[in-house]
């Protein structure tokens, strides 16, 4: 089990770089650089954190396994239309922040308000756009 989930991680990252150059090698080294951050953190802080590293390991696995199948189906509108809003707001935010000209003012400040439901995830996307640029494969991984 121990070198299964390494193997496992190792895979995963050839298979999205291999099959979405450059968005899936930009995904896979934002998330291993955080991934190791948090590994770090868990192996100072907590005394049986190889068993909490595997969990998170898994469930990271088991989230990039099911977003990678909607990704590169394109299965966006049956099982996750709202990963498509999120991109377009955090997009539209990104540029906004930028200084760029956007199309739709009304549809950034409804975006850039803190109150309703998913500002979190706008803004999430946004700073994520802001830095790495436009990746909804970053942005559904990520998030």
């Amino acid at each position: 089990m121990q070198k299964l989930i390494p193997l496992l991680c190792f895979v995963f990252a050839l298979v999205f770089t291999l099959l979405d150059f450059p968005n899936g090698a930009l995904t896979v080294l934002v998330l291993a650089a955080l991934t190791l951050i948090l590994i770090t953190i868990v192996r100072r802080t907590i005394p049986d954190d190889r068993f909490i590293i595997n969990v998170f390991l898994g469930a990271l696995l088991a989230r990039l396994l099911l977003g990678g199948i909607i990704y590169f189906f394109g299965l966006f509108e049956f099982f996750g239309p709202d990963a498509l809003t999120y991109d377009e707001l955090g997009f539209l935010i990104s540029e906004y922040w930028k200084g760029n000209p956007v199309n739709n003012v009304d549809a950034v400040q409804t975006a850039l308000r803190v109150s309703g439901p998913g500002w979190g995830m706008n803004y999430l996307s946004g700073m994520l756009y802001f830095v790495f640029g436009r990746s909804i494969l970053l942005g559904q991984s990520f998030c």
